[in-house]
């Protein structure tokens, strides 16, 4: 598996991509993920059930101006969830890590509710259609 994003693909300046390669590094299926301006993906991770976990960056569904970005796809590549974080500020996701039991803890920043720029970590728990989590400066 390989990730990363792209330009010139899609309606945006900037897509995420997504490839399954076989053994000799041929691609046998991709995704990208096209929004209305830019997405970009910081880190990608593989679950215990096999999902594909990515986060990032969006400008194109945002409050301020950049949102983290959560999204989980199946083996397949077919997205299975994605989430939007931010505020009036600039808000970004950096890195996920992926327990044994399949939660997610996301790290980032923001400077949507605190003054200036601020790390935060979000936990996100539960099944990948019922995650809730909670936000720790």
């Amino acid at each position: 598996m390989l990730g990363g994003h792209s330009t010139g693909t899609g309606s945006g300046k900037n897509n995420i991509v997504i490839a399954l390669l076989d053994e000799d590094f041929n691609i046998e299926k991709k995704v990208f993920v096209n929004g209305s301006a830019t997405e970009t993906m910081t880190d990608l991770k593989v679950d215990p059930a096999g999902n594909i976990v990515i986060v990032g960056t969006t400008t194109s569904v945002t409050a301020g101006s950049t949102d983290g970005l959560f999204m989980v796809f199946d083996p397949d590549l077919n997205i299975k969830t994605q989430h939007t974080f931010g505020g009036t500020g600039a808000d970004s996701y950096a890195s996920v890590y992926v327990n044994n039991v399949g939660n997610y803890l996301i790290a980032g920043t923001t400077s949507s509710a605190y003054t200036g720029q601020n790390a935060f970590v979000l936990n996100l728990v539960g099944k990948v259609a019922d995650l809730h989590g909670s936000i720790e400066k």
